[in-house]
């Protein structure tokens, strides 16, 4: 079957409305020797987060995953990644001489405060960040801003790094070919608003691919009245602040942050409420939209879906989808309409027991691949890649 782009898949896709697995590879097939399966499993999808969709790593691109582990966390500082042109996870060894060990990382294993970078012989120093919880804070960096030439993936903040549950605000980059980390911003996001990232835990990141930047939401936006970003067509990116504005009502926590380019919002779910920051005008701040249906449980990202204009959003466990309809007049004023519909086909896996008894939660890991026109769902490290396409409209 050829995809809307031209690619073709040596894999089978999804009829609408269901479901298939990509093949029978797991990410277990790519686990180094240091690790057994249960902290492999744990440290790449049980440490509170997920990757990124990186377009030019690839022709139909990858989902990656880099630096993750956090708190009491097993560790991994290098890179792993589903090609969607192959089928394939391919491993990404850390080249930067970190010592590779599935035990955690304590703040005397760094260069401490304000960086909590590796210092560990022979690790070059002050590069490699001590793994974070990736909650949603992994972004793509494609190859035309810098990327390099198969991408990049930068963590714009790090949370819960260390046994001590520490955070910097430095951004720091891996890059998927050389597959080395590097400091990216020459300044930290802390040291222009201190309070911004109070906590940090779950705070949110957004790629913006039309301003070309990476914006930082807080995981209470009713807490802040501005936000950081990193202009990424900077030689030499830095942290810098937005226009700010009122302080708006309170609300619940809001750490479910993305893009909406079609309407130039970022759209944030909390428990009960959508929320909207309007980047064609930042001074009016968050603002609460009008919705009917019931939010999806966990606020995990909605993704986008090019062929009706929606998003999606998947839970952790089932085969129940949620789509998001945005009115078809004011987007502020307008009502979003949020359905839901069940999945044929395939039984969709779960991301395990261990981690929903944990409170974790998958976060970005039901994504869009555009080369196939089909949305991907990875539960954890013993399932495959499944391949999902919405019901014709």
């Amino acid at each position: 079957m050829i995809s809307g782009g031209g690619f073709v898949p040596p894999y089978a896709l999804p009829l609408p409305g269901q479901a298939v697995a990509l093949g029978t590879q797991t990410a277990q097939a790519v686990r180094p020797a240091a690790y057994d399966a249960g902290s492999w499993q744990y440290t790449l999808f049980d440490s509170y987060g997920g990757g990124a969709f990186v377009q030019s790593f690839s022709q139909a691109g990858a989902y990656a995953i880099a630096g993750t582990g956090g708190h009491r966390s097993p560790e991994h500082t290098g890179g792993v990644v589903f090609d969607f042109q192959t089928g394939a996870w391919q491993l990404l060894p850390d080249a930067s001489g970190t010592p590779v060990h599935a035990d955690m990382f304590f703040v005397a294993d760094t260069n401490d405060s304000p960086e909590y970078e590796i210092a560990l012989s022979p690790t070059t120093p002050n590069t490699v960040p001590s793994p974070p919880h990736p909650y949603m804070n992994l972004m793509p960096l494609p190859t035309e801003l810098g990327g390099g030439p198969l991408g990049s993936l930068v963590y714009p903040i790090q949370a819960a790094q260390c046994a001590e549950s520490v955070a910097s605000t430095r951004a720091h980059r891996f890059d998927l070919s050389t597959r080395t980390w590097s400091r990216y911003t020459s300044n930290r996001l802390s040291d222009l608003s201190p309070t911004l990232l109070s906590p940090p835990h779950d705070a949110p990141s957004v790629y913006d691919p039309s301003a070309k930047r990476i914006w930082q939401l807080p995981n209470q936006i009713h807490s802040t009245q501005n936000i950081g970003y990193i202009d990424l067509t900077e030689a030499s990116p830095q942290w810098r602040l937005s226009a700010s504005w009122d302080w708006p009502p309170t609300w619940d926590g809001t750490n479910s942050a993305w893009l909406d380019d079609t309407r130039r919002l970022i759209l944030m779910q909390s428990p009960m409420h959508l929320v909207a920051l309007d980047l064609n005008n930042l001074a009016a701040g968050p603002r609460l939209l009008t919705f009917s249906g019931t939010l999806p449980p966990y606020g995990n990202r909605w993704a986008f879906y090019p062929p009706d204009g929606s998003f999606y959003n998947k839970s952790n466990t089932g085969n129940e989808i949620w789509k998001l309809t945005p009115p078809s007049g004011d987007p502020i004023t307008g009502t979003w309409v949020i359905t839901s519909f069940t999945v044929t086909g395939a039984t969709l896996p779960d991301i395990g027991l261990p981690a929903q008894d944990a409170g974790a939660r998958h976060f970005t890991r039901f994504f869009y691949v555009p080369a196939i026109a089909s949305f991907a769902w990875i539960a954890n490290s013993t399932s495959p890649v499944m391949l999902i396409r919405p019901p014709l409209s």
